[in-house]
Parts: C-alpha cells; structure tokens; sequence
C-alpha cells in the first residue's frame, strides 16, 4: 500500500477515532458520577431513559440518513461533482431541522410509553420521564449535529466534527462535576445530569452549525435550496433506508434484550450497562476505521481506482482489529479495576457481575472490528441493503432468541447474555467479509455500475 493512502486512511480515522472516545469516555465519566451519587436506581433510571433516546437518534440519523450523506458525497466529492455536492448539503441541512423537530414531538408524546414498555417502575419511571423531558430539545440539536458532521465526514474533514465534540466533552464533565457530584438526592442527581446534557449538546451544535456558515465545506449557498430535485432525495432515501433499518433492527433486538435482563432487576441490568460503558472504549477503532472506510471506499469508488478500494478497507479492519484485540487483553488482566469507579463500594454485586460480563466481551472484540470496517466499506460502495439483511440475521435469528431462552426462561445469569454477543458478532464478522470480497470482485466487471442494484 503506497503512503498516499495511509495518509488518507490516517487522517480520515484519527479524529473519527478521537471523537468516538471523547464520546465514549463522556458516557463513563458521566456515569460514573452518577452512579457515585445515586446509586444503582440513579444509573438505571438515566440509563434506560438514554437508551430509548439514543436508539431513536441513532436509527433515524446516526446510521441513518447520515450514512447515506456519507456515502453519497465522498463519491461526489471522488468524482468532483460539485452540483450534486451542493444539493445534498442543502438536503442534509433541511433534514437535519426536520430530524430535530420529530425527535422532539416524538418524545414529548411518548417518553412514559416508552419507559413503561422498557420495564420502568415506581420511581424508575417517575424520574424516568423527568429526564426525558429535560433533555428533549438537546436530543433535537444532536440530530442536526449529526447531519452536518456527515457533510464534513464525506469530504474527508473530520476535524471539524472533532472539535464539536471537544466542546461537548468539556462542558458535559465541567457541568457533570460542579452538579451531578455535589447532588445530595435522587432528584437532584437527575435534574444534574438533564442540565449538563443540554450545555453540552447546545454548545456543540452552535460551534458546528456557525461554523458552517461561516466556513462552508463546499461551496453549497443556501439560496439554492429551491433548486433541489427529486431525484437526489430519492437517492438519499434509497440509500439511508436499508442503513436505518440495518441499525434499527440491531437496536431493537439489543433493546429487547436488555428489557429481558431488566427483568432480573436493577443489579443485573445496571452490571450489563456499566460493562457495556467500559466496553464503549474497546469498540471506537472499529467504528472510527468502519466510517472513515465508508467515505474513503467512497472517494475512490468515485475516483475510479478499483485497487484502492480493497486496499483501504483491509487496511482499515487490519488497525481496528489490531487495537481492539489490545483493549481485549484489558478485559481479561484488570476487569475489576475497570469497573471499580462505578460504585463507592468496591465489593458490589453489581461490579462482580461488571466484570465478568466485561472478562467474556474481550471474546468479541476483534469480531466487531472487522464487522464495523466492512459494513463501513460496502457502504462506500453504496450497498447499504446487504449490512441490513446480516443485521436481522444475526440480530433477531441467533441473539435475541438465545437470551429470550437462557435468561427469560432459563432463567441464567446475564453473563450469558455476553456468551451470545460474541457468538452473534462471530457470525456477523464472517458474513460481511464474504458480501464484501463478492462485491468487490463485481466491481471489474460492470465497469463501476452501481454495486448496490447487483
């Protein structure tokens, strides 16, 4: 591989990687702080209520319709086809209001349902749909962000959506200290932590949004809007439906399984929450390099350059399973110290049972590397139906029976839900890696035609 690429692949991920972990360790640091001033009901009351919010965000925008924008403007972007940039910046910014404005009627509407539905009670629930509801409008302005980052993205400046979330990072801790710590009861730990999301996720938005504006990616004027022709939204849709759906399936089906182990009560449920937080580190290379090769696949399916293509997605799996299978080994040697910052009390049932759900994820690790780069990369290609259809396949026929049966039923620890994780990313990983190599292998022979009619 020439170093032209490398380059490209480096200066695409780095950032990508660099967000996904400033996120990530948000997520933990925030939790943390709640769990040490709340308990368990506090981190079990904002954990199901976030998990409603972000799989709906993450369906409808995160591997939704930005997917598509992704997808579609590195290939622009590849082929210097200015005219169709512009269009799908403009689309992208109209979505991007419109996402905000249903996210906000939606929950307003439905958060008590939703909860309800998720197993939420008594205080649980209470608390539940306070939190909802602080947060509503920060929920909206994380779909814009989102939207506008995937312009950036497409283009190959990752930057940009970096230092968004820099801001976001630094004001969420900073307000996370001086209130979500200093709490003193249930309400106050919850009313804390609505008010340090929507600081961060206000500031965040603002930055990007201005910076837009002021230092257009693309030279897309905004009074061009009225030139938007149907085709190109038909094409945006085509492309970011199979990808919503893909993620909608698999967060349903995780959704569900995490009501089964809701069940159980709010131990076994907080346990699997705090290890899938700590996990959250171990899985940024994979989706940092599983972007970056859905718009660097993107740029030279557009350029024309078959070789690279190949070349760049196993160049992004080779690196995202490489530093996964490290933070694996973390998993196995120190499981106890990882989660040992959740909870005052380092002899909590809820942390033993962290850890060794966390010591049986080191299992998966390389499996998710290599399921995120390639699913990242058949995107590129604009094939977003084939990550969609192994999605149900390992997500709705081999996960959620299995914990329907051994955790429902049977009535097994929750560890067991982490056995038929890594036994559903095994299967996930394979199945993509042959799709990929069969698509790929088209490609020489419909001289670039569109892979995702094949």
């Amino acid at each position: 591989m020439n170093s032209k690429i490398k380059y490209r692949i480096m200066e695409t991920s780095i950032p990508l990687i660099t967000q996904i972990t400033l996120t990530t360790l948000m997520g933990i640091i925030d939790l943390m702080m709640i769990g040490y001033s709340g308990g368990n009901k506090a981190v079990s009351t904002i954990s199901l209520s976030l998990s409603f919010i972000q799989v709906i965000i993450t369906i409808i925008a995160s591997s939704g319709f930005s997917v598509g924008v992704i997808s579609l403007i590195s290939r622009y972007y590849g082929n210097r086809n200015e005219k169709k940039m512009e269009a799908l910046c403009n689309i992208s910014l109209i979505l991007g209001v419109l996402l905000a404005l249903v996210i906000c009627l939606f929950f307003k509407f439905f958060s008590r349902s939703l909860l309800i539905f998720g197993g939420a009670k008594k205080e649980v629930l209470i608390y539940g749909e306070y939190y909802i509801n602080l947060i509503i409008t920060a929920s909206g302005l994380q779909c814009l962000l989102i939207m506008v980052s995937s312009i950036y993205i497409g283009i190959g400046n990752t930057k940009i959506p970096l230092t968004a979330n820099f801001f976001i990072f630094i004001t969420k801790i900073l307000t996370g200290y001086l209130l979500i710590v200093k709490s003193r009861s249930f309400h106050e730990v919850v009313w804390s932590a609505g008010v340090s999301y929507n600081a961060a996720y206000g500031i965040g938005t603002a930055f990007i949004v201005l910076h837009y504006f002021i230092h257009p990616p693309v030279k897309a004027d905004i009074k061009n809007i009225v030139n938007i022709k149907l085709k190109d939204i038909y094409e945006l849709i085509r492309l970011s439906i199979p990808s919503s759906l893909e993620e909608a399936f698999y967060s349903i089906s995780r959704l569900l399984g995490n009501i089964i182990i809701m069940y159980q009560g709010s131990i076994p449920y907080a346990a699997n929450e705090i290890a899938n937080s700590v996990e959250g580190i171990s899985v940024m290379p994979g989706i940092g390099f599983g972007i970056a090769a859905t718009s660097i696949v993107g740029m030279y399916f557009g350029e024309k350059k078959r070789k690279e293509i190949k070349l760049s997605a196993d160049y992004c799996a080779f690196w995202a399973a490489l530093l996964m299978t490290v933070c694996s080994v973390f998993f196995l040697l120190i499981p106890e110290f990882l989660v040992s910052s959740f909870s005052r009390n380092n002899k909590d049932e809820m942390l033993e049972l962290a850890s060794k759900c966390l010591m049986i994820g080191a299992l998966e690790q390389p499996f998710i590397a290599l399921s995120s780069v390639y699913a990242g990369a058949l995107k590129g290609l604009g094939d977003t139906k084939s990550p969609m259809i192994v999605s149900i396949f390992t997500g709705w026929i081999i996960r959620l029976p299995l914990i329907y049966h051994f955790i429902l039923i049977k009535n097994y620890s929750v560890i067991a839900v982490w056995w038929i994780t890594a036994l559903q990313w095994a299967a996930d990983a394979l199945c993509l890696i042959i799709i990929f190599k069969y698509k790929y292998g088209k490609i020489k022979n419909v001289a670039y035609r569109k892979i995702a009619n094949f």
